[in-house]
């Protein structure tokens, strides 16, 4: 989601801040996202274009009434899939990189801020500590005791959600899929595979193979974002599937 300015929130179903308007990562069944269960057999391909899960998705968003301030903390849901029906999503999504990890046993998927975790729209350096802490070191569950700061200001926030778990997606017969949801540089259209942070999204591909011992499949798909400085694009904003993001 992209920094257009923090809306109120309140705590939501993943025992974290949610905003009015947008949500880290929800679940869009009625059950509990930290309960167990999952669809067996193939998983679900993450789906931008669903009408009626998209609608799901935004009546779970909009429940909660507005009482205290959002956070950009790195926020990331696991399940191993079993006999009930469960969907992860988030809605707003405007500049921020969603990751997904699927096999044929589980799934982990996350939402990582633009500007928290970039340190400025259109910043894709390499090495930089502050990535590495706040995404990086996020998904393999290294502990940070003391955080650097990045270019935007923002401090470190401890994350929500559990690193990535190998043993879902570490074996020859689990087919395991690596999926991004980014967005495109400036000027160019969803699609276009010409992405903002090519070299973010590449240290999070070494990561992910570094967890799980293999190359899975990568699949990235560039999106274009709102401009919220164009009022009909800013009145778009959770009314299409764009900024849709489902698993």
């Amino acid at each position: 989601m992209r920094n257009f300015g923090v809306r109120k929130s309140a705590p939501c179903e993943l025992g974290g801040p949610c905003s009015s308007f947008i949500c880290p990562l929800a679940d869009v069944w009625k059950r509990s996202p930290l309960s167990e269960g999952g669809p067996g057999g193939e998983p679900s391909q993450l789906n931008s274009t669903s009408i009626e899960a998209r609608h799901t998705l935004a009546k779970r968003l909009f429940r909660y009434s507005t009482t205290s301030r959002a956070d950009e903390r790195a926020v990331m849901r696991q399940r191993a899939f079993r006999d009930e029906p469960f969907q992860f999503g988030t809605g707003g999504l405007h500049g921020c990189t969603m990751v997904a990890i699927i096999s044929k046993r589980g799934v982990w998927m996350a939402h990582f801020w633009e500007i928290y975790s970039n340190g400025a729209q259109g910043v894709d350096s390499t090495r930089n500590a502050a990535f590495r802490e706040r995404v990086l070191d996020a998904m393999q569950g290294n502990p940070v005791t003391r955080p650097m700061p990045n270019q935007s200001g923002k401090p470190y926030i401890p994350l929500n959600g559990p690193a990535v778990n190998p043993d879902l997606f570490n074996q020859d017969s689990d087919e395991t899929k690596l999926i991004f949801m980014t967005p495109t540089k400036d000027g160019e259209q969803s699609g276009s595979g010409k992405l903002m942070y090519t070299n973010r999204v590449a240290e999070i591909e070494s990561i992910v193979r570094h967890i799980i011992g293999r190359r899975p499949q990568v699949i990235k798909y560039a999106y274009k974002r709102l401009d919220y400085n164009d009022p009909a694009d800013a009145a778009m904003e959770n009314q299409s599937n764009r900024g849709m993001c489902l698993f």
